[in-house]
This record gives structure tokens, C-alpha cells and sequence, in this order.
């Protein structure tokens, strides 16, 4: 069937328009049962090659055929779409076979994707509801089987609820020493506005003692001035009695003060009253 024939120097191609209605009919039996025919793809796959090459190399052969001459190539062409039409419709329908498979498994790889990308969407807001993505890869995070991914969500809540409850324990704990620490300046501030209490208190207790002194010593002062002044009056009252200066100063000066001036006479007149006990006393004998 490959062979070419020139005839009373018309165009023959190969294959012949016998051969066509032989392959129309080999061929165009032929289909795929489902996903799962194989034997039918494979062999749409290997008739649809060959009626390819088949026309592929009649065009080849149009083309060299055209080269002689306009008329010829006429001839050449009319010959060559009287059998490329038929091969293309071969082809085009062991094409179509194969494309309801094509673009099936097309709509179901990206069914897959669809579903995959829904699937790890889905599953990295459960992780994210407790913070966490470090576990597995997205590729690992699709791939897993549901057991498997409730596991590891399983996982997450524990230790997302661990750090919590580790992370409230702290706050507990800070709050407790901030309390604590609030309390101690409280009694600080306490003591210390006691100190100050207690300081004024001494403060004003020094102050009062301090005047009550100086009260005292301006008492003593005023008592001795006027204790001053009625000595200085007596004095003066004395010397007017005592005619003779002289004597009062060696008076004064013997008794500097009323008391010995006072102790004095009261000897004297102890004296003076013993002797006139001992003049009696002889008279009586």
C-alpha cells in the first residue's frame, strides 16, 4: 500500500481509495468503552498515528507531484483532497475518541485540584484557629488521611491549650507579685506617713516642752528681777536707816545676801537672849 503508481501518466497515490474504504471501515469501528479501556485508547492511539502518516505523506506526495507543471499539479491536488478528506475525517474521529478521554481525565485532575485545594483550605483554618502551622508541610497537610489530620488537630488543641493554661498560670503569678508589690508600697507609704505622723508628734511635743522652758525661764527671770528689785528696795531702805554708809557696806559686804543678813541676826539675838538667861540666873543666886 505504500508503493506509487503512475498510470498512463495520471497521479496515483498510495494508499488507494480501496485502501481507505478499508481502513474507514477497520477503523472506524473502533472506540472507548470508559476510563478504564485501555486496549480501546491504545489502539484509537496507534490507528490515528497510522492514518496520520498516511496523510501526511500524501500531502508530501501533492507537493512533489506539483512541481512538474500547473496542470498537474491541478490533478495532483484534486487527487490528494479526494483522499486527505476522507483520512482527515478518519482521523478526526479517532481524535474525538480520544478527547472524550482527555478532557475527562482533565476534568477529573482538576477535580482533584479543586477538591485538594478546598481540602487544605479547610484544614488550615482548623489549624489556625489554635495558631499553628509548624507541624507539616501544605503538601503533608493535603496528603494525609482524615484519621491521620484529626490526630494531628488533636495534637494542636492540647498544645494550644496547654500554652494557654501555662500562659494564664503566669498572668496569675504576675498579678499575685504585682499585688504583692502594691501591697508592701501600701504599708511602706503606711509606715512611713506613720513615721511622719509620729515625727510631727515629737516635733510639736519638743515644741511645747521648748516653750514651756522658755515660759519657765521668763518666770525665773521675772522672779529673780523682782527678787532683785525688792533686795536693791530693802537695800536702799537700809541705808536710809544706817546713817553711816561706811558701815552698811562692810555690812554688805560681810552678809552679800538677806539670807546670811537673816542668819546673822537670828545668832545674834540667840546670843544676846542667852545672856540675858545668864544675868538671871546669877541674880537669882
Amino acid at each position: 500500500m505504500v508503493e506509487i503508481e503512475k498510470i498512463n501518466d495520471l497521479v496515483v497515490y498510495s494508499p488507494t481509495e480501496a485502501a481507505i474504504v478499508e481502513m474507514r471501515t477497520k477503523y472506524m469501528a473502533l472506540s472507548v468503552a470508559g476510563l478504564d479501556d485501555k486496549q480501546g485508547y491504545e489502539a484509537c492511539k496507534k490507528a490515528r498515528i497510522e492514518v496520520k502518516g498516511y496523510r501526511v505523506m500524501v500531502d508530501k506526495q501533492r507537493k512533489d507531484f506539483k512541481k512538474d507543471a500547473l496542470e498537474y499539479g491541478r490533478m495532483v491536488e484534486a487527487k490528494a483532497q479526494a483522499i486527505i478528506g476522507p483520512l482527515e475525517e478518519i482521523e478526526a474521529y479517532l481524535r474525538a475518541q480520544q478527547d472524550v478521554i482527555d478532557k475527562e481525565k482533565q476534568r477529573q485532575a482538576e477535580e482533584a485540584e479543586r477538591k485538594s485545594r478546598e481540602l487544605f483550605d479547610y484544614r488550615q483554618r482548623e489549624l489556625f484557629k489554635y495558631r499553628s502551622m509548624q507541624y507539616v508541610s501544605p503538601e503533608q497537610l493535603v496528603a494525609m488521611d482524615e484519621e491521620d489530620f484529626q490526630a494531628l488537630l488533636s495534637k494542636v488543641m492540647d498544645d494550644y491549650f496547654a500554652e494557654q493554661k501555662k500562659q494564664e498560670e503566669e498572668n496569675t503569678r504576675l498579678a499575685k507579685l504585682e499585688a504583692e508589690r502594691k501591697e508592701h508600697e501600701a504599708k511602706i507609704s503606711a509606715q512611713a506617713e506613720e513615721n511622719r505622723r509620729l515625727q510631727a508628734k515629737i516635733i510639736k511635743q519638743q515644741e511645747d516642752e521648748n516653750n514651756e522652758l522658755l515660759k519657765k525661764a521668763a518666770l525665773q527671770k521675772q522672779k529673780e528681777a523682782e527678787e532683785k528689785a525688792a533686795r536693791e528696795a530693802r537695800e536702799r531702805e537700809a541705808v536710809l536707816k544706817i546713817a553711816d554708809e561706811k558701815l552698811f557696806a562692810e555690812i554688805k559686804a560681810q552678809f552679800p545676801t538677806v539670807e546670811l543678813a537673816w542668819m546673822e541676826i537670828a545668832r545674834l539675838r540667840k546670843s544676846s537672849m542667852a545672856g540675858m538667861d545668864a544675868n538671871k540666873y546669877q541674880t537669882v543666886i
